[in-house]
Parts: structure tokens; sequence; C-alpha cells
């Protein structure tokens, strides 16, 4: 069991070490039930499914700590950035902030996500000013 080790070493530890962790509380969460409390981790013995006592849930960290502390992490410390643009825009991280995370530079303040440049606005037609 892990009770030596606090929560927010737990959750710190698998955002470094789980870049998939990331972008979801529920796979973030299971990592640490999966890493840190085995015993309460059901083998099935069908594949990669497995489960959890019931009971253990009075054990386990619960999903809404985990994700207060993985929000607290992200957004206020900027560590262990979702790598999925769809949960920066969700999770409201600015794009700067996170192109900067990911290593990205944008030279141009018109490029887009994706590269391409946002197109500028269109001339007026000569005959409506005349």
């Amino acid at each position: 069991m892990a009770s030596k080790v606090k929560l927010r070493d737990m959750v710190e530890t698998v955002l470094k070490d789980n870049e998939e962790t990331r972008n979801s509380d529920i796979k973030l969460t299971i990592a640490i039930w999966i890493k840190y409390y085995p015993d309460y981790v059901l083998d099935t013995s069908q594949g990669d499914k497995s489960g959890i006592f019931l009971d253990a849930l009075f054990i386990l960290p619960r999903e809404d700590n985990v994700k207060r502390i993985r929000a607290k992490i992200q957004n206020e410390e900027k560590k262990y950035l979702p790598t999925d643009p769809e949960v920066r825009r969700k999770r409201k991280i600015s794009e700067e902030e996170w192109y900067d995370y990911l290593g990205y530079a944008r030279t141009n303040p018109n490029q887009t996500e994706l590269g391409g440049e946002i197109p500028s606005a269109p001339k007026a037609v000569s005959w409506l000013n005349d």
C-alpha cells in the first residue's frame, strides 16, 4: 500500500511517467490505483480487463481529489500539460503556454494550430467607396 507516499507525489509521478494520463482524469486515477494500490486491483484474467473491490473505494484515492491535484500541477505550475489539443481547449489552457510547453515556437502571430495562416480581411470593393 502507498500510505507513505503523498497523493500529490503520486499524481505528479504518474503524469510525468505516462503522457496518456495527462489527457484524462479517469486514466490518471486508474494508473495511480494500479501503481500504488495493486492489492486492491483485481486481475480478471481476461486480457486487459481488471476491476476493484467495492470496499476498496473507501481506501483508494477518489477521482475528484486526483483531478484537483492534477489541475493545480497543470494550471498553476504549468507542468505535464495535456498532449491533446482538444483537452487543452476544454481545460482553457492558453494556446501560447501549450505551444511553449511542447517546444513549438510560433513566430507568426497569425499562425493557426495546424500551421496555416489566419486569412486577412478581404479588401473593400472599390465601387463601394466611390
